[in-house]
């Protein structure tokens, strides 16, 4: 049989839009698995005490192997291993400063992996951080400026969900859980901002 140049010429018609229709399945596909298993967002709970603040990190495993550069996970091999520069990691990646720009101190006072079922029945490991935020002396721990970009930092699409849990003045009565801005990296001007706490005395 013979091809005449009209018929190449649908037949090459036909095959580019063949071509087109499964680069789109192919996005939808990639776009649908998407929406079924969205990636994690981390989460911070800041709990303001009488004297300290506590901090409680839930960080997904698989984005903050990306910023650490190592691997993370329960495995005493490892956390011997890499222990001590996880901990560093996060002193220097969480900065609470006083409003005249006084740093805080941070204490790592407990790592724990857990996994967790998420939408569409994936399961996610996250690393559970306690820390303790503490003032320097005369500074109140209800007013500070905290810089945060574990994980942002290095993971662009990444973002940070934060809620801050005042007690009374006195420190005796914890409030309701309180969502503040979350830490995401601010296309317009290639930086995070930092998270403002101004409590009421």
């Amino acid at each position: 049989m013979t091809v005449r140049f009209s018929d190449r010429r649908q037949a090459r018609r036909q095959t580019t839009a063949l071509g087109w229709l499964l680069a789109i399945a192919l996005t939808v596909a990639v776009s649908s698995s998407s929406v079924a298993h969205p990636m994690p967002h981390s989460v911070v709970y800041l709990d303001v005490r009488a004297n300290s603040v506590a901090a409680t990190l839930e960080l997904p495993v698989s984005d903050l192997e990306l910023a650490f550069g190592r691997p993370v996970s329960n495995d005493p091999a490892i956390v011997q291993r890499d222990g001590e520069s996880l901990r560093q990691y996060l002193v220097d990646h969480v900065r609470p400063v006083t409003s005249g720009g006084i740093a805080w101190q941070v204490d790592v006072e407990d790592l724990n992996v857990v996994s967790r079922e998420g939408d569409g029945g994936h399961v996610y490991e996250y690393l559970i951080v306690s820390l303790n935020l503490v003032p320097p002396r005369g500074a109140s721990p209800r007013s500070f400026e905290l810089g945060y970009d574990v994980i942002v930092h290095l993971v662009v699409s990444h973002i940070a969900d934060v809620y801050l849990r005042p007690n009374w003045a006195q420190g005796t009565a914890p409030g309701p859980w309180l969502p503040l801005p979350e830490v995401r990296t601010d296309s317009r001007v290639g930086g995070i901002s930092m998270v403002e706490v101004a409590l009421s005395s």
